[in-house]
């Protein structure tokens, strides 16, 4: 601890226990209305830290961000412990400085979204619904190991033994100070004050509101401004903690750049930025991300997206799978892509009058291409004076199918060549076997299907029959 000066041992000895329990500045954050309690052991020696959780859990999320651009993020198994060492799997020492650690136990069910959760999404939870709870703090690597938090700071120096207590001083009257006050145990005769009004001094630096009404219809809660932690190793911060939730939903990390956080008097908030030119406003030097990351802290499962701007590109990434699956491109034009009320969806047009309605102005073609990643690529497009298939911009020719779940009822092959019910053509026109296998060949014979399969009532002609039909033949001789 860094405090020196106590008035009482066992004020001491019950704050060296708390840290022992949460580790280095942690906070709990849990079930509203839940008994609060360590959710896990946090214990720290120079090589290795190690979190071992004390309530039953679906397993475990440690997140962990330091110096630079470190961030660590592991999923752990039920009943896993999880630790961390000073060198990474390759023994490559991890950059000296303060890191940041968020410990989640996800719920032990996991749960099933519904119609009745889409329409209940942002709310609290409903009483009873499994939540996860996190354990939040931060330690330090110096010298190649972890800081551990048990040493203190100044050694005895102005330590006061047992029942050399100081005295209160209780004014019942209004206290009104002609000056600047210095407030605590570093304060000096002659102070100089320079331009402070009001100066807290000393190695523990806290302001706590302590609410005592005592009717349960009128508000209570205790709250707490908090500079830097306390144990050793810990962070250069200043937070804001509600005492009585056992939460810390404030923080600045001592080192954050000027305007991470701003708002303006419109109400505008930038983050990067003192001028934020609309509600929220963010600006960084490479790709300003804004992330959307579902922690599985109610129980569903964990996805991450980010939605990302940069020269070249918006997009939004699908982070946990890999992937971008949006992409726009700085100068796309107007309505380039649109979604009405009724959901159509119009490709040029903001007013599509159909399901699908692509719309390009008179000099460009309107064009679908269908294309098999290393295969085939096909188009439908319509000019100023006609509907094409196939293929117009030097590609290769293509194959048109109409089929029925696989069967084919009409195909045009590369060729030119017409099936009817047959999927590779093999004269200008073939019907197939619907059609008899009749055809119209390359010189322009038609020639119905001879196939004893393809005819009925089949019977021998009589010699009159067979007479009769030789006298009625007219042969002829062409060239």
């Amino acid at each position: 601890m860094k405090r020196n000066r106590i008035r009482l041992v066992s004020l001491i000895t019950v704050s060296m226990m708390l840290l022992s329990l949460l580790g280095s500045g942690t906070s709990i954050a849990g079930e509203p209305g839940v008994n609060q309690g360590p959710i896990a052991t946090m214990k720290i020696k120079p090589g290795v830290i190690s979190w071992e959780p004390r309530v039953s859990n679906g397993g475990l999320t440690l997140t962990i961000a330091g110096p630079g651009d470190f961030y660590l993020s592991q999923e752990y198994k039920p009943g896993a412990h999880p630790t961390l060492k000073p060198v990474d799997g390759w023994g490559k020492a991890r950059p000296e400085g303060v890191y940041k650690y968020e410990l989640l136990l996800v719920p032990a069910k996991a749960r099933v979204r519904t119609e009745y959760d889409d329409a209940q999404r942002g709310l609290e939870p409903s009483e009873g619904a499994a939540q996860a709870r996190v354990l939040s703090g931060s330690f330090s690597i110096l010298n190649g190991g972890f800081v551990t938090p048990q040493a203190e700071e100044g050694g005895d120096k102005g330590k006061i033994e047992l029942g050399d207590e100081l005295k209160d001083q209780v004014i019942l009257d209004d206290l009104i100070v002609d000056g600047s006050l210095c407030v605590g145990m570093d304060c000096v005769n002659g102070e100089s004050f320079g331009f402070d009004t009001i100066r807290l001094k000393e190695n523990n630096l806290r302001i706590r509101f302590q609410d005592t009404s005592s009717t349960s219809s009128f508000p209570s809660n205790d709250w707490q401004i908090t500079t830097n932690d306390s144990a050793n190793g810990g962070a250069n911060k200043f937070s804001i903690d509600d005492i009585d939730g056992g939460r810390t939903p404030f923080t600045i990390e001592a080192g954050a750049p000027s305007n991470s956080l701003y708002v303006e008097d419109y109400g505008r908030v930038g983050f990067g930025t003192s001028t934020p030119v609309v509600e929220l406003h963010v600006k960084d030097s490479d790709t300003p991300t804004l992330r959307l990351e579902q922690d599985g802290s109610w129980g569903w499962s964990p996805q991450t997206w980010d939605v990302c701007g940069r020269e070249d590109h918006f997009f939004i990434r699908d982070v946990t799978n890999g992937g971008w699956p949006f992409k726009i491109e700085p100068g796309a034009p107007s309505d380039s892509l649109t979604i009405k009320s009724d959901g159509k969806v119009g490709i040029g047009t903001w007013s599509p009058g159909y399901p699908i309605h692509l719309l390009t102005d008179s000099s460009t073609d309107a064009v679908f291409v269908a294309e098999r990643t290393f295969g085939a690529k096909a188009e439908i497009g319509a000019d100023a004076d006609s509907v094409y298939f196939g293929s117009t911009s030097g590609w290769d020719p293509v194959e048109i199918r109409v089929s029925d779940i696989g069967t084919p009822a009409i195909t045009i092959d590369t060729n030119g060549y017409v099936g009817i019910s047959a999927i590779a053509p093999a004269y200008p026109l073939d019907m197939g076997t619907i059609g008899n296998s009749a055809r119209c060949t390359s010189g322009g014979v038609w020639q119905d299907g001879s196939s004893r399969a393809s005819k009925e009532n089949i019977r021998s002609l009589s010699v009159e029959e067979a007479m009769a039909t030789l006298k009625g033949l007219s042969p002829v001789r062409y060239n």
